[in-house]
């Protein structure tokens, strides 16, 4: 598990303070560049070089890892923990609902998880 105590970099450690708290919110590296005043690209880079993940990609490390957590109390439908992590939403098109492919693939995962594990 990642502590932002063990970080370096003070960027990197503010990223992961973040994601961790607000992974079931929307949230952006936009919104967190112009919050900290530096910009994507370095921000992203400075996170990359301390933990090895790219914001994005952790986001969604961190949202499958509260995702299996919340598996394992057997409490919900694999879609309502896909909401309450906040994966992407199903896309609604010509009355068919569409699942997105980060969703599907958390879900599969999931799936697999819960009944291999």
């Amino acid at each position: 598990s990642f502590d932002p105590a063990n970080l370096n970099n003070r960027y990197a450690a503010t990223m992961l303070q973040y994601i961790q708290q607000h992974y079931a919110e929307h949230i952006s590296l936009t919104d967190l560049s112009q919050e900290l005043n530096i910009s994507c690209t370095h921000l992203n880079a400075k996170f990359k070089g301390e933990t090895g993940y790219t914001f994005h990609d952790f986001l969604n490390y961190y949202r499958i890892c509260k995702a299996v957590e919340l598996q394992k109390q057997r409490n919900y439908k694999l879609y309502e923990i896909a909401e309450l992590v906040k994966f992407p939403s199903p896309i609604c098109q010509s009355g068919q609902e569409r699942k997105s492919g980060v969703e599907i693939e958390a879900m599969l995962w999931l799936r697999q998880y819960a009944y291999y594990k």
